[in-house]
């Protein structure tokens, strides 16, 4: 493939990343309660009231203990709340740019190790995977997280093939792997693969013990501030392995795994992850047959997604825990699917059936998986749904007409409160999973009718409507809140 060609090719497919990932950045997917939290945190930091959180005018807390991102990813968000302002537009234009770091770093790490063709493959799969916009494009971690991850294997993969001239690649695989643990907890189990790998170089003699004592210390250091940001509030060391090891308080743990395991054969999502380690694991097995080695960082990277799918058996079986290792099985599934093909090849007798399976097999079959990816993305995934959705304009609408003396209660609503245009307002967080009822203190003024309007679910009000209805009356409804006004 010519340097050209290579170079056309990516201008095309990430025309089509900048067209999916910016095209009703605000709106699609609809803002929600994890985005909410984290934005809040964030914007706080960026006015100078710390990484805290508000319950109450005047009244800010310390939650970190209790929420799944730290610093890595709230404090670039904090610096371009800081740079451009504090309003949703800015907070996913950031993610637009995680998305396209994440992407270009994946395409370097496939095209070193398997060449231009795979990696133009790897890079398709994964700018057409709907849940890369789904998760993307919402203010979260888990693209902050999975950007730090490849950027450690690059730099581990520079760090072997350039061993013995240079530390550097060691300190940057070491660096990037702490920051990568200390985005969210869903990435604590990198740093068991990696810590495995580079003992495993030592005694190959691929790393000397001065490389994997630094590659320690500088994947520690990322780890020990995270740990210092994110539990100095906490209650106790107790409460932090409480949470950690079961963090929505499932009564049933065993219960909960085999509703799992149902799930990777039964839902779209986890059963494409399978399907793609089978083939990974297959083209692992091959190359071991043939004595071909498997590169260190591509072991890390496996073995994080084989830790994560475990993880993932343990607690509530929602997608999102399982995109980091979906994306990370993407970028070997192509290369994958080729050695896969090759070994099926060999297999058959017929000479022309084997060299048409062995030339277009993997490319009708990434070629069907991309245009099933460009259909979701397009029209049948979480993303596509709010293409035609106007909830972000109407929050931004409503505020801005909305008098600045008046006071508001979100109400287990964080990604509302994002939208108001100034700090007069309260809010209550029933998390009993990260261990209480937050901002329940201030649940008075709503009793006393001291507040002028609520925020709150519509389910969460038909719930509790005599409640809501002492000292208020409903001034509308939309989308799924209730919006209550003082009688």
């Amino acid at each position: 493939m010519t340097k050209k060609f290579e170079v056309a090719m990516l201008f095309l497919v990430f025309l089509l990343t900048g067209f999916f990932s910016t095209y009703k950045l605000t709106e699609s997917p609809s803002v929600w309660y994890d985005e909410g939290i984290y934005f809040q945190t964030a914007a706080n930091l960026a006015q100078g009231k710390g990484m805290n959180f508000q319950f109450a005018p005047g009244h800010l807390e310390d939650m970190m203990s209790r929420f799944t991102v730290s610093y890595p990813f709230i404090y670039p968000l904090a610096a371009a709340f800081k740079v451009f302002g504090v309003n949703i537009l800015v907070g996913r234009s950031l993610m637009v740019f995680f998305i396209f770091a994440l992407s270009m770093c994946g395409y370097f790490l496939i095209r070193r190790r398997f060449g231009v063709n795979f990696a133009l493959g790897a890079l398709a799969l994964i700018v057409t995977f709907p849940p890369l916009y789904g998760n993307g494009k919402s203010i979260l971690g888990e693209v902050p997280g999975l950007l730090f991850l490849t950027l450690s294997l690059l730099s581990f993969q520079y760090a072997i093939k350039f061993r013995g001239q240079s530390n550097l690649g060691i300190i940057l695989a070491g660096f990037f792997a702490g920051l990568c643990a200390s985005t969210k907890p869903v990435f604590l189990v990198f740093l068991p693969g990696f810590a495995f790998v580079a003992l495993f170089h030592l005694y190959r003699g691929l790393l000397s013990k001065k490389q994997v004592v630094l590659g320690g210390i500088f994947s520690l250091l990322p780890v020990l501030v995270w740990l210092f940001i994110q539990f100095k509030s906490a209650d106790s060391l107790n409460t932090i392995f409480t949470f950690y090891a079961n963090p929505y308080a499932v009564k049933s743990i065993l219960g909960v795994i085999k509703e799992n395991l149902i799930n990777f054969i039964t839902e779209a999502g986890p059963l494409y992850l399978l399907l793609m380690l089978i083939v990974w694991t297959s083209a692992i097995f091959i190359r071991r047959l043939k004595k071909i080695s498997i590169s260190g960082e591509e072991t890390i990277a496996f073995s994080f997604c084989i830790l994560i799918s475990l993880a993932y058996l343990r607690i509530q079986g929602w997608h999102r825990y399982i995109f980091p290792a979906q994306i990370v099985a993407l970028l070997y599934l192509t290369p994958s699917l080729s050695i896969c093909a090759g070994w099926i090849a060999e297999k058959i007798k017929k000479q022309k059936i084997s060299a048409y399976f062995q030339k277009f097999g993997t490319l009708t079959i990434v070629a069907v998986l991309l245009l099933w990816g460009i259909y979701g993305v397009m029209f049948n995934s979480w993303v596509a749904s709010a293409y035609k959705v106007d909830k972000t304009a109407f929050w931004e609408n409503y505020f801005k007409n909305s008098s600045v003396s008046t006071s508001f209660f979100f109400y287990n609503a964080p990604e509302v409160a994002i939208f108001s245009l100034n700090d007069n307002y309260y809010q209550y967080l029933p998390l009993p999973t990260a261990g209480g009822l937050f901002g329940e203190e201030w649940l008075k003024v709503i009793e006393n009718g001291d507040v002028d309007k609520i925020i709150v679910r519509t389910d969460i009000f038909g719930s509790q409507k005599d409640w809501f209805l002492k000292h208020y009356r409903l001034e509308r409804e939309a989308y799924k809140y209730t919006i209550l006004i003082k009688k």
